[in-house]
């Protein structure tokens, strides 16, 4: 993941390891933020 411009970690847990190397994150769950998501874009 080091690699790409952005990094993005959507988690429920906020101890997960993607955070630490995220530029942005969001402690919640995948499913119901992805739907937000799409209905806001």
């Amino acid at each position: 993941m080091k690699d790409y411009k952005v990094i993005v970690s959507i988690n429920r847990y906020a101890e997960a390891a993607t955070f630490s190397v995220a530029d942005y994150g969001m402690e919640a769950a995948l499913s119901s933020t992805v739907l937000e998501l799409i209905v806001t874009l």
